[in-house]
């Protein structure tokens, strides 16, 4: 595990390639590739020849990357950028995120399990990382796979609340508030009479 650059300031000189913040990036890695993109802005200005007071835009992306480090809130900013704000990430027990029957004593204010759009790849590899590889596999399908995935609901009490909107949607307001009767008839094969649209 890598350390913060304000912390041990040799890491900047490792893994000098990353030098611009990507999404594959945990925290650590982030921050210390802001210092470096700061260390490389400076270099280039003083190589250059420019005007020094460039320079205060490397000075303050330092602070900045020192004050990510520090701070927690670093964290939600990058979950919120990502969508996965407040959600079940997996685990090497279970790596598909689902409900499990210890829950309800274990984790009882479990949330919704994060979009798989986002930790595809490391919720396959917790999945993966003891499996032995199918020798007929040749094209790399892993049939496996298909046998687990994640679950629609994956908290302790589901949401029929927006699982009934999304089906339903505003269906129903006939009957009750006499609203959007005739929205969808045909008047190709209502002729003959006048129907009226409230």
């Amino acid at each position: 595990m890598t350390d913060y650059w304000f912390k041990n300031p040799i890491i900047l000189l490792k893994n000098t390639n990353e030098f611009f913040p990507k999404k594959d990036y945990n925290k650590i890695q982030k921050v210390n590739a802001i210092a470096r993109l700061a260390i490389y802005y400076s270099i280039i200005i003083i190589v250059l020849k420019l005007d020094t007071k460039y320079l205060s835009v490397s000075i303050c992306l330092l602070l900045l990357s020192y004050f990510l480090g520090v701070t927690d809130k670093f964290e939600d900013i990058i979950n919120k950028e990502n969508g996965t704000e407040k959600c079940t990430k997996p685990t090497k027990e279970n790596p598909f995120m689902n409900f499990t029957v210890g829950d309800h004593m274990t984790n009882p204010n479990k949330t919704q399990a994060c979009p798989l759009d986002n930790i595809r790849k490391e919720q396959l590899k917790l999945y993966r990382y003891n499996a032995i590889p199918d020798p007929a596999d040749l094209y790399g399908k892993t049939v496996t796979d298909r046998n687990f995935y994640t679950m629609p609901s994956s908290t302790i009490i589901n949401n029929q609340e927006s699982f009934a909107k999304f089906v339903y949607g505003d269906f129903g307001k006939c009957k009750s508030e006499g609203k959007d009767c005739l929205k969808n008839r045909d008047n190709r094969f209502a002729r003959g009479r006048y129907y009226y649209q409230y």
